[in-house]
């Protein structure tokens, strides 16, 4: 499938922001009890709502496990 460099440009940098906010305050993101791993949040990708970014704290780091866009089949990653 065929992306227009601008756009991937702005989604590269709407998910780096997005991670630097998540970075900044990691406890807005909502916490995801139905992923088989404690701890995960998700939260969305500023201006491109159909990715979610997949987080978790551990030993006060920002854990980043995943960046899923919205065509994925997310209750099999979350439940399967």
């Amino acid at each position: 499938r065929y992306v227009r460099p601008d756009v991937a440009e702005k989604w590269l940098e709407a998910t780096w922001n997005t991670v630097l906010f998540i970075r900044e305050h990691p406890e807005f993101g909502r916490v995801r009890a139905d992923v088989r791993h404690p701890g995960v949040r998700t939260w969305l990708v500023q201006g491109f709502p159909r990715w979610t970014v997949f987080y978790g704290i551990k030993d006060n780091f920002l854990v980043l496990y995943r960046i899923e866009g919205g065509e994925t089949n997310l209750r099999r990653l979350m439940v399967g």
